[in-house]
């Protein structure tokens, strides 16, 4: 629509002139943006969906600042049957699972809660008695029943350690390195896999989890869709010119993108 300003013209007439010094240029600036590839970083965390400012990551970073608390990894061990987690059976799993976690390289072995982990505390005259709600040396009927009172009479471990109900507990794992979930993640899901417990179901969740299951299904979809963009970009470079000679060019620039 330029074509007929002197400018234009010239300048048009210049680069058809040269065309081999006019590619070395262009692929001279492709070269010079491409380095900022180097610095391109995929993030499919919970965070990258929140939009920055918002109160929920400004909190987040407070407590992560503070606290020194990271994204973790929560493996729930629901009862099916309708009865308590409080059986032996069932603390001794919740012990097993809590010393699973605590071995993987990209856990913090310290940084893991559960009943297995934490203990009650309760007062007798001028003596603090802090017991631990899970002893896999004395793990009987009547040791889960002493368990059981003491953890209902631990306020701030009801609803957090396990239900209110008591049918369901939770196991809290940090991760040492977030942007190595995925694996980690898919080290629990073998973890929990290889365990049958009858009237137990176990559940992979948390902040770490649901960034490692999207980073897989988004790496999965771009498999897939890749291919297929391409086929429709060279369809329509292949409308737009009506000959095959004219593909190399944008095919270099569609491959360099890519």
């Amino acid at each position: 629509m330029f074509a007929s300003t002197r400018k234009t013209e010239r300048f048009f007439m210049q680069v058809t002139a040269r065309p081999w010094w006019a590619l070395f240029v262009a692929a001279l600036a492709i070269a010079v943006c491409g380095t900022g590839l180097t610095k391109l970083v995929k993030d499919t965390s919970v965070k990258a969906f929140i939009p920055p400012g918002h109160e929920a990551l400004l909190t987040d970073e407070i407590a992560a600042e503070t606290f020194g608390i990271s994204d973790a990894i929560a493996v729930a061990a629901v009862t099916t049957d309708g009865e308590s987690v409080f059986r032996p059976q069932v603390l001794s799993l919740i012990a097993e699972l809590s010393e699973q976690l605590a071995d993987l390289d990209n856990v913090r072995y310290d940084r893991v809660a559960s009943l297995a982990t934490e203990s009650s505390i309760d007062g007798d005259g001028s003596a603090v008695l802090i017991d631990p709600y899970i002893d896999p040396f004395s793990l009987d009927e009547d040791f889960v029943a002493d368990s059981r009172r003491r953890w209902e009479a631990m306020a701030p471990h009801r609803g957090t350690l396990v239900s209110e109900d008591s049918r369901g507990a939770i196991i809290m794992a940090e991760l040492v390195d977030p942007d190595l979930a995925d694996e980690t993640y898919q080290q629990v899901l073998d973890m929990v896999e290889s365990i049958d417990m009858p009237g137990v179901e176990l559940h992979v969740a948390g902040p770490g989890a649901v960034s490692a299951y999207l980073g897989r299904y988004i790496d999965q979809d771009a498999r897939k869709l890749q291919p297929l963009v391409f086929v429709v970009v060279i369809g329509f470079i292949f409308l737009a010119f009506r000959r095959g000679a004219a593909l190399p060019g944008p095919l270099i620039v569609v491959i360099g993108s890519a």
